[in-house]
């Protein structure tokens, strides 16, 4: 049986002080701060921190259909739009309706999905 609800507990007996540190668990739609790839292929984005045009590049991705997603750090999809990478395997995005904060870029090349922490002034 499939649940939305569980729990998980953490026990740690130890003699001498604090030496438990728990760090980076995600559970969930997919969204992953701080994840740099994890479909084999290189998303770079510059400027970051970007005010308005994001220029992605993808490494190996000359000429290829993209879908672009960018998460709020709430998880909730701010902008989807499908990309077309140019020749040189970049293309940029106006991300200038974005409210100031940080962000997760996603794109799916069909292959598998890249992601980067992108930092919106």
């Amino acid at each position: 049986m499939l649940t939305d609800q569980f729990r998980i507990k953490f026990v740690f007996d130890g003699v001498g002080g604090n030496n438990f540190f728990l760090d980076d668990i995600n559970i969930g739609n997919g969204v992953y701060n701080g994840v740099e790839s994890v479909s084999g292929a290189k998303v770079n984005v510059f400027p970051n921190p970007v005010s308005d045009e994001l220029t992605i590049v993808l490494s190996g991705g000359k000429g290829t259909q993209c879908y672009a997603t960018i998460y709020d750090i709430a998880g909730r999809a701010m902008y989807n739009e499908d990309i077309a990478l140019k020749r040189d395997g970049n293309t940029s995005v106006s991300i200038s309706a974005l409210p100031t904060g940080i962000y997760i870029l996603a794109i799916n090349t069909g292959n598998g999905i890249s992601y980067k922490k992108v930092v919106k002034e």
